[in-house]
């Protein structure tokens, strides 16, 4: 299955007047055949989580129905990549309300947003316990000390929900 991952990654300025926080310029990025709207307050699109995508979607083709559930969803470029090709729908589950207004505004640009629930929150107080996802797909936040520097916004405001976003992840794989 060919999910349309490409080349061409630059990050393009985007006007003023469509920030989800007006004191964070917001960027587009194409991520395999979606354009990803992000900004300071999530980690920019990294290329490899587009395969990550692609192979997700993969195995989908023989995984059983239901929905796809995306950890630390940021902007939501690996979920809604993922189920692009698909009749599947997508749970989104991110800490941060910014991230998660992020994902909501992607899945409406992709024209995925009737497939895509965006919940905010910690992933054991947003999903109910009787809920189950053949697939499981994430992209937890990572900074490498050498990268740091890079983003030190994201750094700085995200310190606090990184470590719980990695204790939900932690929680949901025993």
């Amino acid at each position: 299955m060919n999910m349309g991952y490409g080349a061409t990654m630059a990050p393009q300025t985007q006007p003023q007047g469509t920030l989800p926080n007006p004191s964070s310029p917001t960027r587009t990025m194409r991520f395999g055949s979606l354009l990803i709207e992000y900004d300071d307050q999530v980690l920019e699109p990294r290329p490899w989580t587009a395969h990550q995508s692609h192979w997700a979607g993969d195995l989908l083709t023989t995984a059983p129905p239901g929905p796809v559930l995306e950890l630390c969803t940021g902007a939501g470029q690996i979920g809604l990549l993922t189920i692009a090709a698909t009749y599947r729908e997508l749970v989104a589950v991110d800490l941060d309300p910014a991230a998660g207004e992020l994902a909501r505004r992607n899945a409406g640009q992709a024209g995925l947003a009737s497939r895509v629930e965006v919940r905010q929150g910690d992933l054991q107080e947003v999903l109910g316990p009787h809920e189950r996802f053949p697939l499981v797909v994430a992209g937890p936040p990572y900074l490498g000390a050498d990268e740091r520097d890079l983003y030190p916004a994201t750094h700085a405001s995200r310190s606090t929900a990184d470590r719980a976003a990695w204790r939900s992840c932690g929680a949901a794989c025993p």
